[in-house]
Formats: structure tokens, C-alpha cells, sequence
């Protein structure tokens, strides 16, 4: 029997069942001495000890210079001579599948404090949300109100214009009015110029006449007078209106700078569902690395199961051919 040290480095040899693979690789070349443990240099390394007879230990070294597991990265495989003890196969994977098991254990809990703290953010996330969407109420409820503000104030300015076209009419009949007066004093004054023989007798009238126009054109200024502080007045309201449209517009621009920042705030919400299914696809390819394993070690024991069952059944034939030797056992 020979033993023989090999040494694997490469830029990934370490956590992807390298150890599992060369176990399964011994087995199948009838090594019965095996070890085999990870090393880190300034590269990751694998050291194997295998013990057996020469034929084993060469269809063991070709097979592991040329194949690899297949998330492996390999730099180079060397062979050393090797003096020292090796433990036998089934010894090695009882104590390698030991630690395997404890260490996927501790990567279970990891696992496990990993997602509970992602729930916990969650959690926390849907609760911000959930105040969003009731702000976002709250100022819907707000806009409603000014909305019908709106509204009101639009009533009261379709009753103004209504006023004022009722204005409109009114200053319309009174001019209506003013021309018929005029049409009349027309005919009033060719009535003058057709009694003009009749002056002397009519002269007393005539100053009646003069003093009723000129009240009558005292009332016309007061009306014109009128009408000019009905103008002001119509000044200011347009001043007010000129000044409501710019809250108006005030109002719009701060409207837009509220859906800006909800923008802002979707955008922000996007990258953390990106980042959480970011986290899912790394938790899913950590269950898909133990699933792996996990294969290989049930592999790994049927071929233990399979070998131990062979030695059992060379016991048996050995007491058999020790009774027929006639040897008491």
C-alpha cells in the first residue's frame, strides 16, 4: 500500500462540495484510507491523502486532473509523496458529514435571522405605506374641498356677469330712452321754428321750458356720475379677479410640486422592491448550493452503505471459509 498527497488550488475550490466530490471519486476507485481538507494560501486549496495500492491511487490522480465539480475553479493539481497517517474512508465521512451538518445547520440559522429580518422590514415598509396612503387621503379629502371652492367662487362669478349683463340691458333701455327724448325735442324744436310767429305769447312757457331742460340735464350728470362709480366698482372687481387667479396659479404650482415629490417618492419605493428581489434571487440561489449538496451527500452515503455492505458480506464468506478450515470463530 502507497500514499499519495495531492494538492488542488484554484480561485474557487472551497465551499462548493469539492471534498464530497473527491470522496465519491476515491470510492469508486477502491481507496480505502482517505482525508481530504480545505487549506487557504493565496489561493483557495484542497489537500487529499489517499492510501492504497499503486493502479488506485494513478486512475485516482488521472481522474481528479481532469474532472471537476462544476462550480469549480481549478489553477492546477500536484502530487506529493506523502509519509504520514491517513484515516480509513468510512471513519473520514463519518466525522466530514459531522461537520457538514453542523455547518449547514449554522447556515440554516443564518438563513433563518436573514429572512425574519427582511419580514421585519417589510413589515416596517408596508406601514410606511400605509401613512402614505393616508396622507394621500388626507389630501385628496383637502382638494376636494377646494375644488368646490372653486366651484362656489365660479357660481358667484357667473351671478356677477349675469348682473352685470342685466346692467348692460338696463344702460342700453335708458339710452334707448335718451334718443327717443331727443326725437322728441327734434320735433319739439321744429314745432319752435313753426311758432316762431307766436314767440311773444309763448315766451313765458318757453322759459318753463328751459328751466325743466335744465333740470333735466342736471339729472342726465348725476346719471353719467353714477355710472362712473359704477365703473370704478367694476375696476376693483377685476383688480380681485386678476388677484384670485394668481392664488389660483400659486395653488397650481404647488400642486405640481406635490406630484413631483410623490414621483420622487414611487421612484424611491421601485428601488427598494429591486433591491428585496435582489435579496429573494441571492436566497434562492443559496437554497439551490445546499439542495446541491445535500445530493451529494446522500450519494456520498449510498456508496458508504454500499461498501460496508460488501465488507459485511466478505466477513461472512472469510468465517465461512475459516469454519470449513475447521478454525472455531
Amino acid at each position: 500500500m502507497e500514499n499519495m498527497k495531492l494538492v488542488i488550488a484554484g480561485e474557487r475550490v472551497h465551499g462548493i462540495g469539492y471534498r464530497y466530490f473527491l470522496m465519491e471519486a476515491a470510492l469508486n476507485s477502491g481507496i480505502e484510507h482517505f482525508r481530504a481538507v480545505n487549506v487557504l494560501n493565496h489561493l483557495q486549496e484542497v489537500h487529499v491523502f489517499v492510501a492504497g495500492e499503486r493502479e488506485q491511487l494513478q486512475e485516482f490522480y488521472e481522474f481528479v486532473s481532469t474532472n471537476f465539480p462544476v462550480d469549480a475553479s481549478v489553477k492546477g493539481v500536484t502530487r506529493h509523496d506523502y509519509r504520514g497517517y491517513i484515516p480509513k474512508i468510512e471513519s473520514f465521512a463519518l466525522v466530514f458529514n459531522v461537520g457538514q451538518m453542523r455547518t449547514f445547520i449554522e447556515v440554516g440559522r443564518s438563513l433563518e435571522r436573514k429572512i425574519d429580518k427582511s419580514l421585519e422590514k417589510q413589515d416596517a415598509m408596508l406601514e410606511k405605506q400605509d401613512l402614505m396612503l393616508e396622507k394621500q387621503d388626507a389630501m385628496l379629502s383637502k382638494m376636494d374641498v377646494m375644488l368646490e371652492k372653486q366651484d362656489a367662487m365660479l357660481e358667484k362669478q357667473d351671478l356677477m356677469l349675469n348682473k352685470m349683463d342685466d346692467m348692460l340691458k338696463k344702460q342700453d333701455l335708458m339710452l334707448e330712452k335718451q334718443d327717443a327724448m331727443l326725437s322728441k325735442m327734434d320735433v319739439m324744436l321744429e314745432k319752435q321754428d313753426a311758432m316762431l310767429e307766436k314767440q311773444d305769447l309763448m315766451l313765458n312757457k318757453m322759459d318753463e321750458m328751459l328751466s325743466k331742460q335744465d333740470l333735466m340735464l342736471e339729472k342726465q350728470d348725476a346719471m353719467l356720475s353714477k355710472q362712473d362709480e359704477m365703473l370704478s366698482k367694476i375696476d376693483e372687481m377685476l383688480k380681485k379677479q386678476d388677484l384670485m387667479l394668481e392664488k389660483q396659479d400659486e395653488m397650481l404650482s404647488k400642486m405640481d410640486e406635490m406630484l413631483s415629490k410623490q414621483d420622487t417618492l414611487l421612484s424611491k419605493m421601485d428601488a427598494m422592491l429591486s433591491k428585496q428581489d435582489e435579496t429573494i434571487s441571492e436566497l434562492k440561489n443559496v437554497r439551490s448550493e445546499v439542495a446541491g449538496v445535500a445530493s451529494r451527500i446522500d450519494k456520498t452515503n449510498n456508496l458508504l452503505e454500499e461498501r460496508f455492505s460488501k465488507m459485511e458480506k466478505e466477513i461472512e464468506r472469510i468465517k465461512k471459509a475459516l469454519i470449513r478450515a475447521g478454525i472455531d470463530v
